[in-house]
């Protein structure tokens, strides 16, 4: 994500094999004080199956890390991107 790199955050890209889950955020903030990892995800289509997989995705970090304890942007409602948590 272009905004990372400029400011020059410590994050990383998971591959589909890196792990067992079956959730893959977009990105993993490594520089959240506090935190070994929060993940970040860009939803950005409002298909139905899309949407489907979306309430997965929050059901999951809302679960694993807790509600409004990781990033997100909806890219697909034309919002401003939110800030990233600060490192």
């Amino acid at each position: 994500m272009r905004g990372l790199w400029q400011e020059k955050r410590a994050f990383i890209k998971p591959l589909r094999y890196d792990g067992e889950e079956d959730v893959f955020p977009d990105f993993v903030l490594k520089d959240v004080p506090g935190v070994d990892a929060l993940p970040m995800e860009v939803f950005g289509m409002n298909l139905p199956e899309y949407l489907q997989r979306r309430q997965v995705k929050t059901s999951h970090y809302d679960a694993e890390f807790g509600p409004g304890r990781w990033w997100y942007w909806d890219a697909a409602a034309k919002s401003d991107m939110p800030a990233f948590p600060c490192a």
